[in-house]
């Protein structure tokens, strides 16, 4: 020992620690204390012995500070529990490690829950010998004491019952967080090693605002969906990309841009020429394949087709003079053939326009 290093008392088995104590046994939970030297800080030719022995990697996780990740020297064999300073008994865990080591201590019952456990159990056996010794009292005063100290017992139960609640409340759910952490480190690796090259580029094509690594996208699926759920997101891909195909050769000019008109305001894309047409196909052409089945999508077509089919008619037929007319009628709609064209079929049956056209004629006759 270190001249003038203090010795100090912990306990084995809920790990609390007593510096210049008398205690024979832990005043919590009342196992035998052990005797061992005061802590002492790890010296930093050690902290770098331990690092380059471990290849500066944590060893769990097996990441180094190149994956961003802050790098600590943990005790395998916990100091609570008698562990040194002996290199042997040092290793580089990473921070997120070191924090889910401690939490699985926590669950494997190194925990004030036993602590707690150990009072309710002992204010109970004690509130059990003065229920006894009422029973056997005799003498008033008696009586009035034994009354008064188990009263004062039931209050005390009550706290330290709500404490134990909390405290088995919180163990659960560690449990549970530790549980679903371990099916997703599980699962992230299952996957990792399972995905092929082109599920992971159907996987792009779909989450688009996911960045495109292995990694990131295998982390979004495991945060987001249960196994069976991915392995069905992957054959709905599969399908998703036959049917892009199918589409991407099937569909013509004029009805990509047919539809481009009708969903660009739904896509927000920026709309002109065929030239940002061709830029949007494939994200055109992929919102079709989302939104649409087959037989949805012809159906789709055919009455687009057959909008454009009578705007063409109305835009050939519409005279001059009749769309000077129409202007004067709709003074908010924009001043151009197509936009009037427009505006007419998006709101008028055939012979609400024709009538439409009839009235202004008159009243244009009637002026003169």
């Amino acid at each position: 020992m270190i001249k003038g290093e203090m010795m100090e008392k912990y306990c084995i088995n809920c790990g609390r620690v007593f510096k210049d104590s008398d205690f024979i046994s832990c005043p919590y939970c009342q196992h035998p204390l052990d005797e061992r030297e005061g802590r002492q800080h790890i010296p930093k030719g050690l902290r770098h012995a331990v690092f380059k022995r471990d290849g500066y990697r944590c060893q769990e996780c097996f990441k180094g500070k190149e994956d961003g990740v802050k790098l600590e020297i943990d005790h395998v064999v916990p100091v609570a529990k008698g562990g040194t300073n002996d290199i042997g008994n040092l290793q580089t865990l990473c921070k997120e490690c070191n924090r889910n080591k401690h939490t699985n201590e926590w669950i494997a019952g190194e925990t004030d829950l036993e602590v707690v456990e150990n009072e309710y159990y002992s204010l109970l056996d004690k509130k059990q010998r003065y229920e006894e010794k009422l029973d056997g009292a005799t003498n008033e005063d008696d009586i009035i004491e034994y009354k008064f100290a188990i009263l004062k017992l039931d209050e005390t139960l009550d706290i330290v019952n709500g404490k134990l609640q909390n405290l088995r409340f919180k163990r659960f759910n560690l449990i549970k967080q530790q549980e679903e952490k371990e099916r997703k480190n599980k699962l992230f690796k299952k996957l990792y090693i399972t995905l092929t090259d082109k599920e992971l580029q159907l996987l792009y094509s779909y989450f688009t605002d996911i960045p495109n690594s292995r990694d990131d996208i295998i982390s979004y699926l495991i945060d987001n969906y249960l196994e069976n759920d991915i392995n069905q997101l992957l054959l709905k891909l599969e399908k998703r990309e036959a049917f892009f195909k199918e589409l991407s050769n099937k569909l013509t000019i004029p009805q990509l841009k047919l539809l481009y008109e009708y969903i660009q305001p739904k896509l927000n894309l920026a709309y002109g020429a065929y030239a940002s047409l061709e830029y949007s196909k494939t994200e055109l052409i992929y919102y079709l394949c989302d939104n649409y089945s087959e037989d949805e999508l012809y159906l789709l077509l055919n009455k687009l087709q057959k909008i454009e089919e009578r705007k063409n008619k109305l835009l050939n037929n519409l005279t001059n003079n009749q769309l000077e007319l129409l202007y004067y009628e709709f003074a908010d709609v924009e001043h151009s053939r197509k936009s009037m064209v427009s505006h007419l079929c998006d709101n008028f049956s055939d012979d609400e326009i024709n009538q439409i056209l009839i009235k202004l004629q008159k009243r244009k006759r009637g002026k003169e």
